[in-house]
This record gives C-alpha cells, structure tokens and sequence, in this order.
C-alpha cells in the first residue's frame, strides 16, 4: 500500500508538471496557429500584388511585340509610319516611356522624338554594356530585360530588348535589329500596388537583371528579406525577380488572447487533476489484469508447444514404425493389422492437430502468414489428398473454378487449405453416394484486393434445420448417432468458422436433412497475377520442378547414396530415421544431442544433416548456430529440422539460425524423400 501512494505522489507530480508542459504547448500552438494565420494573409496580399505586377509586366511587352510583328513586316518603315505604330501603345493603360528601332542596331527610329534627341544615331556597338544586352538579344532570339536602372532622361526604367528577325527572298531568317522599350518603373511598381500606403504587407523586390535571389534589392527596405519574410518569385522572360513581404506592423509575437487562454488551460488542468487519483487507481487495476492475462497467454503458447512435441513425438514412432511394417514382407492378414494401425495413428493425429488448433484459437494465438500462392494448385493439392477416399466410396468430385477467381494471391495458403481440407472432408464423410460439387468465384473490393468464394456443395445425409444455428458451434454434431457412425470431436467446423473470420470472412451452410448440404464462406486475398507457371511464386515454381519422386536420379546419372547425420535424443524415433533413411538408399549416423552433433561435422564428412529442436545439453537451434559459425565446409553443410514442433514461430527460428528446410513430425517418407532427393543432387561433397 505504501509503494502505491508513493507511486501516486510521484504520479501526481509528474501529471502537474505534464500540465505546466501542456500550457505551455498550447500557448505556442496558439502563438504558431497566429503566425500561420498572419503568414497565409501576406502570402494571399503578396500573392495578388504579384498578379497584377505580372500582368502590367507583360501587358506592355505584349505591346512592344506588336510594334516587333509590324517591323517584321515592313522593315523599310520609315519614322512616321513607326510614330503611327508606335503612339497607340502609349494612349492605353501601358507604362512604356518610349520606343525605339535600331535596325542593324543603330538607332534611326523614336517614339516620342521630343526628350529623345540624343539617342537618335545611337551604334550598340561603340556601347560595351549596351552592346553586351543586344548582342545576347541577337544570338538567343529572345527578349531580355535590364534594369530597373537610372535613366539618362531622369528617372528608372527596366529596359526590354526585342530581336527583330526578317526574311529574304528565299525564306531565310535574317536579323533586321532592336525594338527597344523603357518602361517606367515607379509607374509600374504604382499601379501594380507596391506604394499602397493603406496595404497591410511591406514588400521588396530583389534580382536586377533578372538575376533573382541573388540579385541586388531595387524596391523597399533590403532589411525585410533578413525579417522572415514570405517569399515568391516573379518569372521574366530571361531570369526572375524574387518578392518578399512582411506584415506592415511587423510579426506578432503573442496572440491578444493569451490570458484568456492561460485561464483555461488552468481550469482544465484542475478538472483534470481532481480525479486523477481514482483515475490512476483503475489504470493500476487493468494494467495488473493485462499483465496477468498476458502471463497467462505465454504460459498458454509454451504448454501448447511443449504438448505438441511431446505428443508428436511417439506419434512419429507409431506412424513410422507402422509405416515401415507395411513396406515389410508380411502376411495379408499381418499387413491388414499393420495397415489399422497406421490408419488408426493417423486418426488420432487428426485430432491430437484439431485439439491443438482449437486450444490456440480459444488462447487468441494462432498466428496467421500471408504467402504467395496459386488458388487453382492450392485447391488441387487438397483434391489430391482427399480424391482417394471419395473414389474408395463411389463419389464424384466436380470442381469448378471461374475465369475470375483465377490467378495468385496473397494470404495464408495453409490456414486456407485447412479450411477446404475439413469442409471437403466433411463432405466425403457424410456422402454415401452422388457427387461433392465445389464451385469458386470471385469479386473485386478495391484495387488489388479481391472477395474470393467457396461453395461445397454434398448429395449427403444433410443436417436438421433446427440444428443448422449450432452447428459451427464447439464439440457439436447434428446428434449421437452421427458421432457413433462417423466419429470425430466436433471441431472441424468450429476451427473453420474461427480461422475464416480470422482472415475477414464469414462462412455459413444451407441444408435439409436427407437432401445434401451446401457450405459456403469467403475471404478477402490480394490479388498478385493470373495464373501461370511463370507467375507463381518461388516456393511452388521450386515444387513444380521438383514433382518428379526425388531419390530417383536424372537420366544417365547415377548419385552416390547420402551419408547422413541424424540428431535425435528419442530412442524409438532414431530407429525410425534409421530405417526410413535406409528404405530410401542412403546411410545414417545417429547422435543424441547436439553436442554430439556439432563434433560429428567436424570429425566426418556428411552430406545432410537432420536436426532435432529439443535435445539435452544443447539443442538444435544452438548447435546449427554452432555448425554455422565453423570455417570450410562442415559450416556449408545442408541443416534440415527434423522436429515436433510445428508452428511458423518454429518455423521461423530454424530459418533465422541458418538451418535449410523443415520436416514436421510425425515423418512421412515422401516428405523426407522429397527433402532428400532435393540435396542429394547439390552435396557440398560426395561420400565414398
């Protein structure tokens, strides 16, 4: 009790002083909200002055390339055609001060001529600076600006130099010379609005020349662009002028609210801290529950692994050894007592898996892997497993999958497969004769993500309509006479409704008692390509290649057998890996924990090593961390988990420690035909 008031105290500590912080924030977010709000009113001034300056800008260059296009035209124009050309550009709303024509670029004509005299006769070329501009004029064929600079006249101007380009009698572009045009400035900067006294921004302009930012400052106060000021920039022609505005009265520093802002983050604070203590008393009281319900949850998650190990563990010596008697030479009466035995193991796995898969589910630990994987080769591998029972019965089965649902897609392959797995067996099982009908469609949600369904349609004993609600119920069937005839616990639907809805789906049946069934449920999977060999993903491509049986070698090529290290504390089960290694033509040494397992690599070259996860003295996990770590090839050696733990976290450790391929337990000899045949090809080196 003492170290909770003692918490309390420090936590009410900590809250008024996450309180004095909190103000303190909200006050600059106020003072920020202010500036942004004063930053977006000069940006929106600064923005419309700039409007206007571009539009006078380029209202008077739009007039001097008028007079351009009529030179073009007549470049014989004499000085009182250019004054009758030239004189309306300065009767409209205009800032141009005068024009003048320097065909060959001496100037020979002038609007107006009074003021002007002396420009009349004027070379470029005797002008070094002026003769720079013209010459740059010429050779781009572009406009270009000067200035705003002081005028011999009195005054500023930006000049604007236009190349005038004529053609001969052939078409040939020739240069004729220069229109140039002074406009006046302060007239320009005037009606533009950058000397409105009643604005509310202060603006100046930077970039003589066209040269921009780093150009001199030509208009207002040079200080302003070291004020934080709001910055645009102004295209020309040839180079940009940059603006740059302030508020008139400069930036405000605190919003005129302040106080009263300060006086409700003060209210809130003490309405805060009066419960506080009840508050964080509660919290206390659910964060101890979370933490007892996530011990729990581990201690769950560690004895269901250690159940599924310690289970599958002699599984995998019944199966194996049963499996082994099948393949000797018995009597018929003996193989069919072998052949019960195996079928009989293989039930109770059925059900030691479904036990397990329910217990994960209801501990919210079932984990789920998104993979690429081929619909149509997904649902075949499940046909392929469950075709024999339905053909031992009579039964057809008819599969039909549109054009629409076809293709690959990301999801949980095995959680999927699980799912067609029970409610096609299902159908098997309850089906005396007829056919099992299983239909796929699909439908697009958005981009990429597709709503993909399943139909499993029976002509079987079909279930009561008053037994249909509880049916994806948990240990339910549709009565006791059902459970005596075809066995089972009642999980199979219960972990497919739970694993469907895990994916985002949902899943429901429509039946009548004597007239079939029909189950049906969907998922949502993303979408990755249609279907082809070339589109699937790596893992199946690799199956593909490998379908062929894997002991059996390549045509004119015969492999030398593998020698093998078996890492396996259980004696039954290392007469198993004994045995099933030999049946397939390869060699075996056994050791019994991974001590032994890391000194035998070193010691004798092997081909493979199979490697159990839970040993004494040092694991599996460990002794290929070990193995890994060795120099040459005893740390290249191929490490496959040969174990009863089934899970993807278990998956995932033996692939993050370096091992090369997992077989579950109980083993089947295909599966470990497959693995072999996959490395008896590939062998870091040959064992004589």
């Amino acid at each position: 009790m003492l170290k909770n008031l003692i918490l309390y105290k420090i936590l009410s500590i900590v809250l008024v002083c996450g309180l004095v912080v909190a103000a303190y924030l909200v006050e600059q977010i106020n003072n920020q909200r202010l500036q942004e709000s004063v930053h977006t009113d000069v940006k929106e001034n600064l923005t419309l002055i700039l409007s206007r300056l571009e539009s006078n800008l380029t209202g008077n260059i739009q007039a001097v390339k008028g007079l351009v296009s009529i030179i073009a035209f007549n470049p014989q124009l004499s000085q009182q055609d250019f004054e009758r050309a030239a004189a309306p550009l300065f009767d409209g709303s205009a800032q141009l001060r005068n024009i003048a024509a320097a065909p060959d670029l001496v100037i020979t004509l002038m609007y107006p001529v009074a003021g002007n005299e002396k420009a009349i006769g004027l070379d470029y070329r005797q002008l070094p600076k002026q003769f720079a501009a013209a010459d740059l004029a010429r050779r781009s064929g572009n406009l270009i600006l000067a200035g705003p600079l002081e005028l011999v006249q009195g005054g500023e101007g930006i000049i604007a130099r236009i190349p005038v380009f004529t053609r001969d009698e052939y078409g040939i572009k020739q240069f004729w010379g220069l229109v140039s045009a002074v406009i006046d400035s302060q007239r320009l900067f005037r009606e533009s609005g950058l000397l409105d006294e009643q604005s509310t921004v202060e603006i100046a302009i930077r970039g003589r020349d066209g040269k921009g930012a780093a150009g001199q400052v030509f208009f207002g106060r040079p200080e302003i662009f070291n004020d934080n000021p709001v910055l645009i920039n102004a295209p020309l022609p040839t180079g940009s002028w940059q603006l740059a505005a302030i508020p008139r009265n400069g930036w405000q520093a605190h919003a005129e609210n302040l106080w009263e802002l300060r006086l409700i983050v003060f209210t809130v604070a003490l309405l805060i801290l009066l419960p506080f203590l009840g508050l964080m008393y509660s919290v206390m009281e659910m964060t101890k529950a979370r933490l007892q319900a996530e011990s729990a949850n581990a201690a769950k998650s560690e004895f269901l692994s250690t159940m599924s190990h310690e289970i599958r563990t002699p599984m995998n010596a019944v199966l194996g050894m049963s499996s082994l008697l099948m393949d000797s030479k018995l009597k018929p009466e003996q193989k069919e007592y072998a052949n019960v035995i195996h079928q009989s193991g293989e039930m109770l796995l059925n059900l030691i898996n479904d036990i397990l898969d329910f217990s994960k589910l209801e501990a919210k630990l079932l984990d789920l892997e998104e993979t690429e994987f081929d619909l149509g080769e997904t649902v075949n591998m499940v046909l392929d497993i469950l075709r024999p029972q339905a053909t031992n019965k009579g039964l057809e089965i008819l599969t039909n999958i549109s054009s629409v649902a076809q293709g690959v897609y990301r999801g949980d392959q095995g959680r999927l497969r699980q799912v067609l797995m029970n409610l096609i067996s299902n159908a098997i099982k309850f089906t005396e004769e007829g056919s099992i009908i299983i239909m796929i469609t699909a439908e697009a949600t958005e981009q990429d993500s597709m709503k993909v369904f399943f139909q499993v349609e029976d002509s079987g004993i079909g279930v009561a309509t008053e037994k249909l609600e509880t049916l994806f119920d948990s240990f339910v069937q549709a009565d006791d006479s059902v459970t005596r005839k075809y066995g089972g616990t009642g999980l199979g639907l219960s972990i497919s409704k739970s694993l469907v809805e895990a994916m985002g789906g949902d899943i429901g049946v429509e039946s009548r008692l004597g007239e079939g069934s029909r189950f049906w449920f969907f998922i949502p999977l993303t979408f990755v390509a249609k279907s082809s060999s070339s589109n699937l993903p790596l893992n199946q491509q690799r199956r593909r290649k490998d379908d062929a049986p894997a002991a059996i070698p390549p045509e004119g090529e015969n492999l030398a057998p593998l020698r093998i290290l078996v890492a396996e504390d259980v004696l039954p089960n290392q007469l198993v890996a004994r045995k099933l290694i030999e049946s397939l033509g390869h060699r075996a040494d056994i050791v019994a924990n991974g001590i032994e397992a890391v000194d035998a690599v070193q010691n004798r070259p092997y081909d493979l090593v199979l490697m159990d996860l839970r040993m004494p003295e040092m694991d599996g996990l460990t002794a290929t961390r070990e193995i890994r770590n060795l120099d040459g090839k005893p740390g290249q050696i191929p490490i496959v988990a040969l174990t009863a733990n089934a899970s993807s976290d278990d998956v995932k450790r033996c692939h993050d420690v370096g091992m090369n391929d997992f077989i579950s337990k109980p083993v089947s000899k295909d599966r470990l035909q497959e693995v072999l045949g996959h490395y008896q090809s590939r062998t870091i080196y040959k064992v004589s």
